[in-house]
């Protein structure tokens, strides 16, 4: 029972490593956008 806990917990570690990630490129598309860098906004674009 413990391991499966400790399975838990990592696993939503690394989901949340994951959605940190998703957000910091959705982040920085928007503010190459602001800041007129089209064609790097459009490289990191998801």
């Amino acid at each position: 029972m413990k391991d499966s806990q400790k399975l838990l917990e990592v696993l939503n570690s690394l989901l949340a490593d994951e959605l940190t990630a998703i957000n910091q490129y959705m982040v920085h598309s928007e503010m190459c956008e602001n800041w007129g860098y089209g064609k790097l906004q459009a490289s990191l674009k998801l």
